[in-house]
C-alpha cells in the first residue's frame, strides 16, 4: 500500500528510492498535489543528486500509475491526490473479491496511505471522522488527534487504532467513516507506551458439535473446550474486530436472523452462543 513497506519493489533502482521520498513529503496529507519543483526540493534536502527533468516526470507519471488515488496530468505537469478514490483501499483491506461487489464500503485510499505511513515514520496525525448521529440529537463532525497504533481488517470495513494525545486510551474508529487525515508535525515518539492488551476468552458454543469442528478447521486459534465448546484468546485491542467477523461468519453459516444482542458480552447467532468471560 505504500511503498516503504512492500514485500517487493514495484521500481527499478534508483528511481524506488526516489519515490519513497516522494511518498514520504506527498502522503503527509490525503489531499493536495505535488509539482516538479516540489519533487526537485524533496530530493535535494535528502541529498539526492537529480537527474533529468525528463527522468522526474516519468517518476511522476509512473507513481501516478501504480497509485489508484493519484492523476497526472501531461499538460500541467502536476501530481494530484483524488482524495475520493477506494481501489486499492479496498483491495488491502477486504481483499480483491470486495472490488466486484455492487455493495463496496466507502474506503478511502488517500486516507489509508497517509495513515500507514504516520505508523510507521512514527507521526501524529489529525484525523477527521464523521460519527454516528444519536437519536433525537444533531450530527456533528468529530476530529481526533493522535498517535496510528494499527490498521484491522473487520467483515465489512477496516478499523484504525488510534491512541489519543489527551487521553491515553486506546480508540477504534470504522474506517468508512474517516474524511481526512494529515500530519500534525509532531513526533509520537512523546506519547506513553501503548497500554497493555489484556487477554479475553471469547467462548463459542453450539448444539452441532459437527459445526464446533468445521469452526475450528476454519479459523486457527480456536482451542475445543469439549465437542460443542471452542476458546479463543482475544487482545482486548481486537475485540471488536473479532465478535464482528465470527457473527458476520455465523449469519452467513447459519442462515440466522440478525444477531440477538443478550448482553454487551454475549450474543446469539441462530443456535450459536457467543460469550467473553
Amino acid at each position: 500500500m505504500i511503498l516503504k513497506t512492500l514485500p517487493y519493489s514495484p521500481f527499478e533502482e534508483p528511481r524506488m528510492a526516489r519515490l519513497i521520498i516522494l511518498e514520504r513529503h506527498l502522503r503527509r496529507k490525503s489531499y493536495g498535489e505535488c509539482k516538479l519543483a516540489d519533487y526537485s526540493k524533496w530530493l535535494e534536502q535528502a541529498h539526492f543528486s537529480l537527474p533529468s527533468r525528463r527522468t522526474l516526470y516519468e517518476d511522476l507519471r509512473r507513481y501516478a500509475d501504480f497509485c489508484d488515488d493519484i492523476s497526472y496530468h501531461n499538460g500541467s505537469k502536476i501530481l494530484r491526490i483524488d482524495s475520493k478514490a477506494t481501489h486499492d483501499a479496498t483491495r488491502w483491506l477486504m481483499g480483491e473479491g470486495w472490488l466486484h461487489s455492487p455493495l463496496k464500503p466507502r474506503l478511502l485510499s488517500a486516507t489509508l496511505r497517509c495513515l500507514l505511513l504516520a505508523e510507521v515514520e512514527q507521526r501524529e496525525v489529525y484525523v477527521s471522522y464523521r460519527q454516528l448521529r444519536r437519536m433525537g440529537k444533531p450530527w456533528s463532525p468529530r476530529t481526533l488527534v493522535g498517535k496510528v497504533l494499527r490498521i484491522v481488517p473487520g467483515s465489512d470495513s477496516g478499523y484504525l487504532q488510534l491512541q489519543q494525545r489527551a487521553e491515553p486510551k486506546r480508540i477504534t474508529l470504522n474506517m468508512t467513516r474517516l474524511e481526512r487525515a494529515k500530519f500534525t508535525g509532531e513526533s509520537t515518539a512523546i506519547y506513553p507506551p501503548e497500554p497493555l492488551d489484556e487477554y479475553k476468552k471469547l467462548m463459542v458454543f453450539h448444539p452441532d458439535k459437527h459445526l464446533i469442528e468445521r469452526l475450528r478447521r476454519q479459523y486457527a486459534g480456536f482451542k475445543e473446550n469439549d465437542e460443542n465448546t471452542l476458546i479463543l484468546l482475544v487482545p482486548e485491542s481486537q475485540q471488536l474486530m473479532t465478535t464482528d467477523l465470527l457473527e458476520a461468519h455465523l449469519r452467513r453459516t447459519e442462515n440466522a436472523d440478525p444477531v440477538q444482542r443478550l448482553s454487551p458480552d454475549q450474543s446469539m447467532i441462530g443456535e450459536a452462543r457467543l460469550e467473553w468471560l
